[in-house]
């Protein structure tokens, strides 16, 4: 498949969806009930490659339903206040899940920077980071509006390595936080006074916590292809 169609308009929305989101419904192969899918409620964060990783409990149900079987589906839904679920976009991720290995440290410190609050779960039970890797995607965008998205549709590999990232990100925390506030306040995405923190950045835009708990995503009106383009976007949106 063409590059071209990583960037048509149902790519760019599907993916947009994917990382806007930040919990998903998984389904797996229910090992009690064999026949029967399994679904729970589970966060999730991407990869340099846009996949999704969870962090689940070697106890849980799901987790042993994945160890029998490594199929499984992520559903997510646009978060909305729209009375009719089915009004809103949605995405069906078909997925292979496996355990991230050690030299895939980079995925767990991403998930982890989203999630600041998931480092205690590893005080508890056994817990380990999954990477679910895309087999094909269905994507919902509203009535008459529905398409299947190829693995090289759904996947755009970041254009940050992951030190550039945390780079960008410290500077923002560090030196510009009253920036992060003006983004959000004049997007109207949130008037809250609270604290932010830019915890993510890719080709098409930035990730924001507010207050540890709350998350926003401001994306970009073109993809950027390097810091410098990063720097020029952010500047225009502080004006």
């Amino acid at each position: 498949m063409s590059n071209d169609n990583k960037f048509t308009i149902k790519a760019k929305n599907g993916r947009g969806l994917l990382k806007a989101e930040k919990d998903g419904v998984l389904s797996t192969h229910s090992l009690d009930v064999p026949g029967y899918p399994f679904g729970s409620v589970t966060p999730y964060s991407l990869d340099k490659l846009g996949r999704p990783v969870i962090l689940i409990s070697e106890i849980a149900q799901h987790t042993k339903n994945i160890n029998a079987d490594k199929r499984v589906s992520l559903t997510i839904t646009a978060t909305s206040q729209a009375r009719d679920v089915q009004a809103n976009a949605r995405l069906t991720y078909l997925a292979d899940a496996r355990v991230i290995t050690e030299d895939e440290a980079e995925a767990k410190e991403r998930y982890l920077r989203k999630f600041s609050h998931a480092k205690h779960y590893f005080q508890t039970h056994d817990f380990n980071f999954y990477v679910l890797e895309p087999v094909r995607s269905r994507y919902i965008e509203g009535f008459g509006k529905i398409w299947w998205l190829e693995n090289d549709e759904i996947e755009l590999e970041s254009v940050f390595d992951y030190e550039t990232e945390a780079r960008i990100l410290d500077h923002m925390n560090d030196d510009h936080r009253s920036s992060l506030v003006k983004y959000c306040k004049d997007l109207k995405l949130d008037n809250a006074q609270e604290d932010y923190l830019m915890t993510g950045i890719d080709n098409e835009g930035i990730d924001i916590t507010i207050a540890g708990s709350k998350h926003l995503r401001i994306c970009f009106d073109e993809a950027i292809t390097d810091a410098s383009q990063a720097r020029e976007v952010l500047v225009q949106l502080a004006k």
